[in-house]
């Protein structure tokens, strides 16, 4: 059908425009990989330095260190989000909760739990000879006798607990409710101790750059430690304006292959339906 033929064409648009995103991205990470062999390169001139030496190797653990506390906040971010994809429906239902489980316990209380399974309506059933089911209740037939002995306190003591265990059950999402809000607290008061450990890494970072920045000392080539500490700088800038540009062009891959799969689908059925017509029309001949 031409509705099919469309589909197909598109998808043929889509996969052309995701190897155009491919390549771009392998030139991109070809770009970033060749800046930073130039930021390496950058850091073995000036490490050959006696007093600049002793300072990068204390910036490269700054970095190491903020580099590791960035992994604990984004493992502390995950945990967050999975303690509320778990439990924070709790503190926006409480007020239902807490409301449904009152009522219950009030109605157990009136007694209008077990109402609908006390001695009197077994009674009524009994009377007018006829179940709930609508079967006929004789006297002395066996139906007639199996409700006869639900009559007692068994069925409506067992209603009743039934309702207190439900009472009890609605009363733990208080606990749940309070444990959330306790692990969310922990989890922001960490990541707000990390936070602050980055930000005094990077103020030591800053330090070390503009003590680097502020040295004459030359390497062999003539270059000034002040002159390699520029170039690194924009060296640094600029890898990571390609890691934001990679990051970019992979989430534009996964939207195109998403768009994939949706015409996929789509196709499959238009195919389906092809193969019905083609079979009604075999049967027809």
């Amino acid at each position: 059908s031409e509705e099919l033929s469309d589909l197909i064409e598109e998808k043929r648009d889509i996969e052309a425009r995701i190897e155009d995103l491919e390549r771009k991205n392998q030139d991109t990470v070809r770009a970033r990989d060749q800046i930073t062999q130039e930021i390496r390169d950058i850091e073995q001139k000036m490490s050959r330095l006696d007093e600049s030496d002793a300072l990068q190797s204390n910036r490269k653990r700054y970095q190491n260190d903020r580099n590791e506390i960035k992994t604990q906040v984004e493992r502390l971010n995950e945990a967050a989000r999975n303690e509320v994809k778990q439990k924070g429906f709790v503190p926006l239902s409480m007020p239902l909760i807490q409301e449904t489980a009152e009522k219950l316990d009030k109605m157990r209380e009136d007694g209008v739990i077990p109402s609908e399974l006390n001695d009197s309506y077994i009674d009524s059933l009994l009377e007018t000879e006829q179940c709930v089911c609508g079967r006929p209740l004789e006297p002395g037939t066996e139906h007639y006798q199996n409700i006869q002995s639900q009559k007692g306190n068994s069925v409506a003591d067992g209603v009743e607990q039934s309702a207190l265990r439900i009472i009890s059950h609605l009363n733990q999402f208080s606990d749940m409710q309070s444990s959330f809000f306790e692990n969310v607290d922990e989890i922001i008061e960490e990541r707000k101790r990390l936070h602050d450990e980055v930000d005094d890494l990077n103020e030591k970072i800053d330090d070390v750059t503009s003590e680097l920045q502020d040295m004459d000392q030359t390497t062999e080539s003539g270059e000034s430690v002040k002159q390699l500490e520029a170039q690194l700088e924009i060296k640094v800038e600029e890898k990571e304006e390609l890691n934001i540009k990679i990051g970019q062009i992979e989430q534009q891959i996964q939207d195109e292959e998403g768009k994939i799969n949706e015409i996929e689908d789509k196709i499959g059925d238009k195919q389906d339906e092809r193969e019905e017509a083609l079979l009604a029309k075999r049967r027809q001949t």
